[in-house]
């Protein structure tokens, strides 16, 4: 949540804006894979492509975080190059996973802690977006073959039960699902904020008020478009996810007393 040296912003804005520079002095055609933090984000209703910011809580509470900040203002130069000739394809991916992931991600070391305590944490009323990152890489491939130069949302949705489903079947280990509350979970972020404002300083939390709310925030993202301009048809929840953790035992990334499978990067 902070950019004390300025790297979120060089890498996430910066680079792009780089990037666009250099496609638009070579008449370069531009793909590029962009984080659905690129997208407004409102309580309610279905994100598109063309969803327009609101005023809401989640909106400032984004725009208070580095990272998503420069990820919308890397958003609104894309689409202006776009306006201004630019041949551009631009995906928005809400939670790429798959195998071959980073070993160090957010979500394997949430897997971690399932492996060793038998719980699942998940939010009350909050599907998971994401998409295969298998599949970006064909919905990119289907666009440049065709010429085709727009901006798309690559994203399908997964419930507590879809993630519990395929974690027990791959790795063994009974999950016990553990619902969090919005009210709670804010509250503990609360804290946590005001103990590294005013105490602990130079101690690390694992939470905020701010990620407590991105926690909660909407994940319904469309990829209607997707699916009728480039035919982009989202690998099903399970394979996904199995396969996902099917990696991470082969890899040794978490450790299970089991024979490991080596998944299809197809």
């Amino acid at each position: 949540e902070r950019d004390d040296d300025g790297s979120i912003a060089a890498v996430n804005l910066q680079g792009v804006i780089n990037v666009l520079r250099v496609a638009q002095e070579l008449g370069l055609t531009l793909h590029k894979a962009h984080s659905s933090g690129g997208l407004p984000c409102p309580k309610e209703g279905t994100i598109t492509e063309r969803t327009e910011p609101s005023d809401s809580e989640e909106e400032a509470i984004y725009a208070a975080l580095p990272y998503l900040n420069a990820k919308k203002e890397a958003t609104r130069h894309l689409l202006q190059a776009k306006a201004d000739g630019l041949r551009i394809m631009i995906s928005y991916l809400p939670s790429p996973i798959g195998p071959a992931s980073r070993s160090d991600s957010i979500l394997n070391g949430l897997i971690k802690g399932y492996v060793k305590t038998h719980k699942y944490y998940h939010p009350v009323g909050v599907s998971v977006a994401y998409v295969d990152a298998r599949d970006a890489p064909k919905a990119h491939w289907v666009a440049y073959m065709n010429r085709i130069h727009d901006d798309f949302i690559l994203s399908n949705n997964a419930t507590h039960q879809d993630f519990i489903q395929s974690f027990e079947s791959v790795t063994g280990i009974p999950l016990k699902s553990r619902p969090l509350q919005l009210k709670t979970v804010v509250f503990i972020g609360k804290v946590m904020d005001f103990l590294k404002r005013w105490i602990f300083r130079n101690a690390e939390f694992p939470l905020s008020e701010a990620t407590a709310r991105l926690m909660f925030a909407n994940m319904a993202y469309s990829s209607a478009k997707a699916q009728r301009v480039l035919g982009f048809e989202a690998r099903p929840v399970g394979d996904t996810f199995s396969d996902h953790f099917r990696d991470l035992i082969s890899r040794n990334v978490i450790a299970i007393d089991r024979e490991p499978r080596m998944p299809s990067i197809w």
